[in-house]
């Protein structure tokens, strides 16, 4: 059973990297694209809107992607003074701060989802819930992502793997 959650949880992960990646080339080509085209007279109004909706799954998935690589920003200077024991306390906490903030941004998104349900891109001619749900969406997977790095934490377990670059050598990495 956990090695199947494992797999998917594997898959999940691997294809929200290349989407990631796909998303930024896509956006790049996009606003190259807009820029030729509107010198040239022929503007593309909908590449924005196209480069925007791309844009906020990015920062979604992306943020997901860096708190699971302990890939964020961290100030962890006075954090480093303490000893061990305390510095896991203090991962721990933090960890808890994040789950209830995630939890509410979940809601949070959910609730714009509801209310942008009828919005549609003009441009596009799309809902503009495709845009709104990368809120949930994101926080829903970086919840995920908080969740098991409180119990690895917990469990003393290294919080990356080894091919990812990260330090582990601080319960609960960067902050």
């Amino acid at each position: 059973m956990l090695a199947g959650i494992r797999r998917v949880y594997g898959f999940v992960t691997a294809a929200e990297a290349m989407i990631i990646q796909a998303f930024v080339i896509v956006i790049a080509f996009m606003v190259f694209i807009s820029a030729m085209a509107r010198t040239l007279g022929y503007p593309l109004n909908w590449s924005v809107d196209i480069s925007l909706l791309l844009l906020g799954w990015t920062v979604g998935l992306g943020g997901d992607l860096a708190l699971r690589r302990n890939r964020v920003v961290s100030v962890d200077m006075i954090v480093n003074l303490f000893p061990l024991k305390i510095r896991k306390i203090i991962a721990l906490l933090w960890c808890m701060v994040m789950a209830v903030f995630l939890i509410y941004l979940v809601k949070f998104g959910i609730d714009l989802c509801l209310s942008n349900r009828k919005r549609v891109y003009q441009t596009l001619q799309i809902g503009y819930i495709w845009a709104t749900a990368s809120v949930p969406t994101g926080a829903f997977l970086m919840l995920v992502t908080t969740v098991i790095r409180f119990f690895k934490i917990w469990l003393d377990m290294p919080l990356t793997t080894p091919d990812a670059g990260s330090n582990d050598d601080a319960p609960g990495g960067s902050f």
